[in-house]
């Protein structure tokens, strides 16, 4: 027999069973939706680190309306920088900046042989040339002139080095102008013969004059002045040896006492004294630590008084050429 004590603790029982029902569903959907969120959140977070404006869904509720959406303020730009990105990376070589020198680098190598060997045949110890059968030999020096115009010194190259290429430059190809010409009487009988933009060094083409007063004279050694020959008769004499990096300094002592001491230059003992023009046209490389007078006299065998009065020899641009001899 059921009794109501009986019936009322069922009804307890139903109620408190629907209430846990109820509560584990109500758990359920809030774990449903926690998870949701917590997608939802990811994907912003992503959204965010790439730089997207995030998309709301349905579980963060209605959002507000913007009608003319900033752009995030203070967001840090990427540049696009190469170099950085390779200085950064260990594994990438730094690129090599115009003029740095790359370990293991191979400077030209650049043999003055050829010409040399035409110096010994076709000039004489006074310095002349002999033109006529130098122009029926030609390939050696165009050979020569090729090679040095193919391999031009480099920043990292020696002074002496430099000093070498340019003089053996300057000097062959004021021949090979000559020769080109021949027969000619003076070398001024070519039309603007230290203007013309012709000798080839690298990817540049420069003039003689260019190659002595740009190159040469800056590089600070006014001995330039008497290796370097304009094929003329009072220019100093075209040397029998090509310049060497490995001589230089004896070469260019040579030649400067040589040059001082050769009485068809200048005349030391007379008064007043009878100097090249060379010392009055390039005076200003020869004053850095003096006089020209005190420069004529660390390479001139007699003495000469600082006080000195000077005249300058007239200077005889003719060609200097031996006759084919």
């Amino acid at each position: 027999m059921i009794t109501l004590r009986t019936i009322i603790i069922c009804l307890l029982l139903n109620g408190c069973a629907d209430q846990r029902s109820t509560e584990t569903g109500a758990l359920n959907a809030i774990t449903e939706k926690s998870a949701t969120a917590e997608k939802v959140l990811v994907k912003e977070v992503a959204d965010l680190s790439t730089g997207q404006r995030p998309i709301h869904s349905a579980v963060d509720g209605p959002q507000p309306v913007i009608d003319n959406p900033q752009p995030m303020k203070n967001k840090p730009e990427i540049q696009s920088d190469s170099n950085s990105a390779i200085s950064q990376n260990p594994l990438v070589p730094k690129p090599e900046l115009s003029g740095e020198k790359s370990v293991g680098q191979v400077l030209p190598k650049i043999d003055h042989g050829p010409w040399n060997t035409i110096l010994e045949k076709y000039v004489d110890p006074a310095g002349n040339v002999a033109y006529k059968k130098l122009a029926s030999d030609l390939k050696p020096l165009d050979n020569y002139l090729d090679m040095l115009s193919n391999n031009p010194p480099v920043q990292e190259s020696s002074t002496n080095e430099k000093l070498a290429y340019y003089i053996n430059l300057y000097n062959a190809a004021t021949v090979k102008l000559i020769l080109d010409n021949y027969p000619v009487k003076s070398i001024k009988d070519i039309e603007s013969p230290w203007d013309k933009k012709w000798v080839k060094s690298g990817d540049k083409q420069w003039s003689l004059g260019e190659i002595e007063n740009d190159i040469l004279r800056k590089m600070n050694e006014p001995r330039i002045h008497f290796a370097i020959n304009c094929a003329s008769v009072s220019c100093p004499r075209l040397p029998s040896k090509a310049f060497t990096a490995a001589s230089m300094e004896l070469q260019l002592q040579e030649v400067t006492v040589a040059f001082i001491s050769d009485p068809t230059k200048n005349q030391l003992g007379t008064d007043p004294l009878q100097l090249s023009h060379i010392f009055d046209w390039y005076k200003a490389d020869f004053t850095t630590n003096g006089s020209v007078l005190d420069y004529v006299n660390r390479y001139s065998s007699v003495p000469v008084k600082s006080n000195a009065r000077i005249e300058f020899m007239e200077y005889d641009w003719g060609l200097n050429d031996s006759g084919g001899k």
